[in-house]
């Protein structure tokens, strides 16, 4: 019976720090809801989710401001000789995400440069058109004067006014700041 109280409780801190975070993933393992779920898990040092004691805090700094910037994993990865995990852990301790880079840029004299990541669903949003094919996309951006770059851009690398695609896809925003925001 006793398993399944604790059970009933594990279940319950996972939902509601799925609820405050959107994932158990993206919890900071500062929150108090997760340290009781990590306490009740009995997680031991050994364990994988205490990587993070077996990097520097001078480590863990410079993989927190390359994650800030919006450099990709591979990037990171291959800089600092640390593992996925690893990123993952150092971006949830400090309560960031990892940023996907943008593949396109959209340019036009006189307008706001605006960063994405797929061509026809991005492009559609941003101008409130459907396009079929990137050939009917590249003759609108033609006959509205619109020109098509792509080249990977990270996120501290997109000048401050430009706008761009959140993440979900759901909203187009403009860079007000050096911080990543979705809302």
């Amino acid at each position: 019976m006793k398993d399944k109280l604790k059970w009933a409780q594990v279940l319950y801190l996972v939902k509601k720090v799925e609820d405050k975070y959107g994932s158990i993933k993206d919890t900071p393992i500062s929150d108090p809801d997760f340290k009781k779920l990590k306490d009740l898990c009995a997680f031991t040092h050994d364990n994988h989710l205490n990587t993070l004691t077996r990097v520097s805090a001078e480590k863990q700094c410079n993989i927190l401001n390359k994650i800030v910037e919006g450099y990709t994993k591979t990037y990171i990865r291959n800089l600092y000789h640390v593992s996925d995990f690893t990123i993952d852990q150092v971006a949830t301790a400090h309560g960031v995400q990892i940023i996907p880079p943008f593949a396109y840029i959209l340019h036009k004299d006189g307008e706001k440069d605006f960063y994405f990541r797929s061509k026809l669903k991005d492009a559609s949003k941003f101008f409130h058109h459907y396009f079929v094919s990137g050939r009917k996309l590249k003759a609108y951006l033609d006959k509205n004067g619109w020109s098509l770059i792509c080249k990977k851009t990270i996120w501290g690398s997109i000048p401050i006014g430009a706008q761009y695609i959140s993440k979900s896809k759901a909203d187009i925003l403009t860079k007000t700041t050096m911080r990543f925001e979705e809302v």
